[in-house]
């Protein structure tokens, strides 16, 4: 196990103060009713004043440890994070060892000599003990060693002392017994600092994550503002550029290319634009119950001239009755997405259709199929990841790669899901599954 920083060993001894004084009251109260069990049966075998004294003792010890218990839970309501968990781990350590020893000192002065009867059952009440303690004290093997030292050592020493094989061989067995429960005890105590060893670590990771993903999106938020003054200028001579009459076909060409080239990286600037706002959720939703019948046909002129360009046909169905709830800006958004993929992705004189589908637990599906060539099944998984195309990047077909991710993650914080179900060679089917609406009036 590798060495800990100072503070993991702090967050460590933190947690190990947590976990002993959370289970401190449950096993003070089971040592009472161990206590009484044993005063009142060897009591008819051992005299008054040996049990007056045990019981005496054991009663301080078990008033201590409360006291204990309770200044630790007045200070943790007062300090917080704050404590010195050092100190509160030191003065439960000593708590026990006390207690520890006055266990052991059962088994002197209320040990019956020659009576193994009474023998087997103080050695079988301090065995259970031990065992319960290992349990509770198991995340300090320390203290859990010293308290299991105390119990345990009177009791084999005084059973070796009888002289008789039975108490003898109970000796041996308690002497195995005690290296057993340490054992255990140490084993116990590392897996737990291990364990809280990894979540730190994954906590950390995670706070370093999530501080680079801000970072990441303050910096492309910051780019793309950058971006857009020397992109303007030069859409906007591109522009004058265009209006010009004296230019030739080659000069027209290249004046062509400075402007598609130029809205694709406007299209990127503004996706990017749009992803780092959703990741840092710094987008805010009215959500209100939407038509989507009328939003569908808000859509269709928009992708009008590109459907016409490529072939494809755009049809609707069944979405006279469809009314879902999102944020009618943000589901045009999403659908204007969904639908230009459809057509950039289709075959000549391909179709589009746009339809209604029933969802999972009583949500509702607006749907967008295709007839293009389809997904293959592995790389779906691999579909909604940032800037990849599945290959597409090297062809002639223009995009980002970031529509569908920003898309999915706007479905996603409405409250819905998006997904997909595609046939190789057949075409896809891009849906999105929200809580039904209701228009009033």
């Amino acid at each position: 196990m590798k060495k800990s920083s100072a503070g993991e060993a702090d967050a460590i001894v933190a947690e190990q103060v947590r976990l002993l004084y959370e289970s401190a009251l449950g096993s003070i109260l089971t040592s009472a009713v161990l206590a009484a069990i044993l005063i009142f049966l060897q009591s008819d075998v051992i005299g008054l004043n040996p049990v007056v004294a045990w019981a005496t003792l054991f009663l301080a010890t078990l008033c201590g440890r409360l006291l204990l218990l309770l200044s630790y839970r007045r200070a943790l309501r007062r300090a917080g994070r704050s404590l010195d968990n050092t100190r509160w781990l030191m003065l439960f350590r000593v708590g026990v060892v006390l207690a520890g020893l006055v266990w052991g000192l059962a088994s002197i002065l209320l040990f019956p000599s020659g009576d193994l009867a009474h023998q087997t059952f103080l050695a079988f009440t301090l065995a259970g003990l031990s065992a319960g303690a290992t349990a509770t004290l198991a995340v300090d093997h320390l203290g859990a060693t010293a308290f299991l030292l105390g119990v345990l050592a009177p009791l084999a020493v005084q059973l070796l002392g009888e002289g008789q094989r039975i108490p003898l061989a109970m000796g041996v067995m308690v002497i195995l017994y005690f290296g057993l429960l340490v054992t255990n005890a140490r084993r116990s105590c590392r897996d737990i600092i291990e364990r809280k060893t990894a979540e730190l670590a994954l906590d950390t990771a995670k706070h370093q994550a999530e501080a680079a993903n801000r970072s990441k999106s303050v910096f492309l938020s910051s780019m793309s503002h950058e971006l857009r003054t020397p992109l303007n200028a030069v859409l906007g001579f591109g522009q004058l550029l265009e209006m010009e009459s004296n230019l030739n076909d080659e000069q027209r060409d290249y004046v062509n290319e400075i402007m598609q080239a130029g809205y694709h990286l406007l299209e990127l600037i503004n996706d990017v634009l749009d992803l780092s706002k959703i990741e840092s959720d710094n987008i805010d939703f009215s959500i209100e119950a939407v038509d989507c019948a009328d939003l569908v046909k808000s859509c269709i002129p928009l992708v009008h001239s590109l459907a016409a360009k490529l072939s494809v046909t755009i049809e609707t169905d069944g979405l006279a009755n469809l009314i879902l709830r999102a944020d009618r800006i943000r589901l045009k958004q999403v659908m204007l997405n969904l639908i230009t993929n459809a057509i950039k992705y289709n075959r000549p004189n391909g179709r589009v259709w746009l339809h209604a589908m029933d969802g999972k637990k009583g949500r509702k599906r607006l749907a967008i199929s295709d007839t293009g060539l389809g997904i293959p099944a592995d790389k779906l998984p691999m579909l909604f990841q940032p800037f990849n195309r599945l290959g597409a990047e090297t062809g002639t077909i223009e995009g980002t790669g970031i529509g569908l991710v920003i898309s999915r993650r706007i479905v996603e914080m409405m409250g819905g899901e998006m997904g997909v179900d595609s046939d190789l060679g057949k075409g896809s089917t891009f849906w999105i599954e929200l809580p039904p609406g209701q228009l009033d009036g």
